[in-house]
């Protein structure tokens, strides 16, 4: 456990600043940050995040191994790639799905955290590369009668607190989830959270930015979004911008979306 202020420059973490390992990394049972008395934080530059500042594995490896034992309760300030749960995720494309998955279905982030950054900045991952992004919710439209959508009820957010631009008037690429992803996948996110960014380009309540060069890729599935999303331009309820490849499937926004251009559910 960690009670106290993690500051630096580039690569700051609560647990890791910088990872480049061949194994799986191993959290033990109850592994948390949080306050004591009030002092906790995790304040840094470039790459940082709640858990791991930037985490770029050789090798076979699985990011995490007991991800439901991991609890972030502090705020988290950066400059660029900045995220409550990593600043940024890269994985070499020749990995096997399995050892380029990072499965989030028990980190827990304190819903009144404060993510602070610039460009690239999500809820959970600043900024993922080649990466499976999971979380533990999924629908199936046909259950019960007919095309029905669930109640939002029946989702458990992945994140809940509240992002804030590190300049309100410059950045972009923001995410209640993920910033910017590339060739990357993400699984079963559920993000509650009011994202006020008026000033702001490329921001969705899920990813801000997605891009896939990849052919036939399904890139976003089973993902909600609830609350509130104000921003400039390429705004959206579950992505702000996709470019290229890549398939959105069973996805929904219960927010609303306010922005000047390029709007969308």
């Amino acid at each position: 456990q960690i009670a106290s202020i993690i500051q630096g420059e580039t690569n700051t973490g609560g647990f890791i600043g910088l990872g480049l390992t061949a194994c799986p990394i191993t959290f033990e049972e109850k592994s948390s940050i949080k306050t004591s008395d009030g002092i906790a934080e995790v304040l840094g530059g470039n790459y940082t995040g709640g858990v791991l500042g930037k985490f770029e594995p050789s090798g076979k490896t699985i990011i995490i191994e007991n991800t439901s034992k991991i609890y972030c309760g502090v705020n988290i300030s950066g400059t660029t790639n900045v995220g409550g749960f990593a600043g940024c995720v890269n994985f070499n494309n020749s990995k096997s799905e399995d050892e380029r998955t990072v499965n989030l279905n028990g980190f827990e982030l304190k819903n009144t955290v404060e993510i602070k950054g610039g460009v690239n900045t999500g809820g959970l991952i600043g900024f993922v590369k080649n990466a499976i992004i999971k979380g533990q919710n999924t629908f199936d439209y046909n259950e019960g009668s007919g095309l029905t959508i669930p109640k939002f009820s029946r989702f458990t957010p992945n994140f809940s607190g509240k992002i804030i631009a590190a300049n309100p008037s410059s950045g972009s690429c923001f995410g209640g989830a993920i910033g910017k992803a590339y060739n990357s996948s993400i699984k079963g996110i559920c993000v509650n959270s009011i994202i006020e960014l008026t000033n702001l380009d490329s921001i969705g309540g899920i990813v801000g930015h997605i891009e896939s060069t990849l052919q036939s890729s399904k890139i976003i599935e089973d993902c909600t979004y609830k609350g509130e999303l104000i921003g400039n331009k390429n705004i959206g309820g579950i992505v702000g911008i996709k470019t290229k490849n890549g398939q959105i499937l069973d996805c929904i926004n219960y927010g609303i979306i306010s922005a000047k251009e390029n709007v969308g559910g």
